[in-house]
């Protein structure tokens, strides 16, 4: 279990995830707080041709893992796929009660995720991310074989 973790990244690597890689594991993680340090907008209109093949700049999931993540902030997350977290694979993930706010992906602003399980996105709240190429600003999420949930979510874009 990850609780009260801080995590705040400068992009030094240009390829996987910045941030914590799971694979074939059950992470928890609980009231932290993840950010980078450019804004979405900058960010996506001048420096994404450098970024390199990063998936979930602070999360990244594969395999049979189970992700649960609870009470925690995202801002100013940056990635090709999932500005935030991608999940791959035959993957669990439960998302609850969290912040994404300023994210930036190709694909998937906030959050990315092909051939999972299950995902599960509840009463959290997503704010002025990008989906670049215009797929997903919040949430992309395709390949599916068991359920996606999206319960008492706010989407706010500008």
């Amino acid at each position: 279990m990850i609780e009260n973790f801080v995590s705040e990244q400068n992009y030094p690597v240009e390829v996987d995830t910045q941030g914590i890689y799971v694979s074939d594991a059950e992470v928890r993680i609980s009231k932290s707080k993840f950010s980078g340090q450019e804004s979405a907008y900058y960010f996506t209109t001048i420096r994404l041709p450098g970024l390199g093949n990063i998936f979930g700049s602070f999360i990244a999931v594969y395999g049979l893992s189970n992700l649960n993540v609870d009470s925690t902030t995202f801002t100013n997350g940056r990635a090709t796929q999932g500005g935030c977290i991608s999940i791959f694979g035959d993957s669990n993930a439960t998302i609850s009660n969290c912040d994404f706010n300023l994210c930036a992906a190709m694909i998937g602003g906030a959050i990315y995720a092909d051939g999972f399980a299950n995902l599960r996105i509840r009463s959290s709240t997503f704010q002025n991310n990008i989906g670049y190429r215009g797929n997903g600003q919040n949430i992309y999420a395709i390949g599916g074989t068991g359920t996606f949930q999206l319960d008492s979510c706010k989407l706010i874009s500008h």
